[in-house]
């Protein structure tokens, strides 16, 4: 029995050999002292703490209003620059309507001139009716007194001859030949026979490339390179140039 409590003794002191000691250190106290809470009253405050805030509560509002005499500043500019560009406009306008006045009273003028020369004109042909109608009354008159009945005028009517088509310069033979038969056929039918007035009236049926070899050769005529005097030498020369 004794060995067995010296064994059990010495299990116990083994067991409290390995349990790490547990220091426990006084918790500091801290001193309320040092410490100091911020003043609920704003009257006990420092001078330089009061300034402070004045001037950042006035900064914002300097600003403020810096910007607003800006902006009235920049819209005062605008305002006499939209003055000056109306003022601008008004006297462009009042010229042009001046100007516009002064060019219709000058249509008005001419369409005066004009209506009254055309009815100078009408008047004189009325004139010349009324003394033709004179004369073919006294002349039926004498007729009906001499017992021979009147003259009858009979008019000739002219059936109006189809426009010649137009030539446009292509290099085919039977287009030539074909442009100049229309043409001939046209001056027949109207009774031309002037040379110049030919070369005038077949030019104004040429278009496109044929026009074109007209605008040459007639420079080279003013310029006495070649000479085109009647029908039979623009003849030559177109067939010269559009034949293949």
């Amino acid at each position: 029995q004794l060995s067995m409590t010296s064994k059990s003794q010495r299990n116990e002191e083994t067991v409290q050999d390995k349990e790490p000691e547990v220091r426990k250190e006084p918790a500091k106290r801290r001193d309320k002292s040092k410490v100091r809470e911020p003043s609920a009253n704003p009257s006990l405050a420092g001078p330089a703490s009061v300034e402070e805030e004045r001037g950042a509560d006035n900064n914002p509002l300097d600003e403020r209003i810096v910007g607003i005499e800006v902006g009235l500043s920049s819209l005062n500019r605008r305002i006499v620059v939209v003055e000056n560009n109306f003022s601008t406009l008004e006297s462009i306008a009042l010229e042009g309507l001046d100007e516009v006045k002064n060019n219709l009273g000058d249509v008005e003028d001419t369409q005066r001139e004009g209506l009254s020369a055309l009815e100078l004109k009408f008047n004189n042909a009325i004139s010349a009716l009324q003394k033709e109608v004179e004369a073919l009354r006294r002349q039926v008159d004498e007729t009906a007194e001499a017992g021979v009945a009147p003259p009858v005028t009979v008019r000739e009517t002219r059936i109006e001859a189809p426009k010649p088509k137009e030539f446009r310069g292509d290099m085919s033979a039977l287009d030539v030949e074909n442009f100049i038969w229309q043409m001939e056929s046209y001056f027949e039918h109207i009774d031309m026979h002037n040379e110049a007035v030919k070369i005038r009236t077949v030019t104004m049926y040429l278009t496109d490339t044929a026009m074109l070899w007209w605008r040459r050769k007639k420079s080279d005529i003013e310029r006495g390179a070649c000479q085109i005097n009647d029908w039979e030498q623009f003849k030559t020369e177109l067939k010269r140039q559009f034949y293949p």
